[in-house]
């Protein structure tokens, strides 16, 4: 199992958590207040972060080449060409659809084994099937 860093949002909870401690602590009502009106701010905050983007997460465009990989693969017994799944998204080069192909190789779902149908799906891209970034 691998480390995942805290997100943002998590962070921001941890903190208002702390803030709601303190505040529970203390007598003086006007700090209180301020305390409390801080620690609602932070949670509003929280829920409005949009966290990075993973280095190993698919844009939508990848996502969709890589299930129409899977899915060539699974129907032909073999992998699409550059081509072939050009063709299919509407790409007037083939290189549009080798620079996705690549992409997909450096996160880690394909393997290329070089030649026309060089393409390899790995296995942790079953993880992801259905899943949008």
């Amino acid at each position: 199992m691998s480390y995942s860093p805290p997100t943002p949002q998590w962070q921001l909870r941890q903190v208002v958590k702390t803030l709601e401690r303190i505040a529970s602590e203390i007598v003086d009502q006007r700090f209180v207040d301020a305390i409390q009106s801080h620690a609602n701010d932070l949670t509003q905050l929280a829920e409005t972060i949009t966290p990075a983007a993973r280095p190993d997460m698919l844009t939508p465009a990848q996502a969709s080449v890589l299930s129409f990989i899977r899915q060539w693969t699974a129907q032909h017994g073999r992998a699409p060409t550059r081509k072939e799944i050009g063709d299919k998204f509407g790409y007037s080069s083939p290189n549009a659809a080798q620079g996705h192909v690549r992409a997909l190789e450096r996160k880690g779902y394909l393997t290329l084994t070089g030649g026309a149908r060089g393409i390899r799906v790995n296995k942790r891209s079953s993880l992801i099937e259905g899943q949008q970034p």
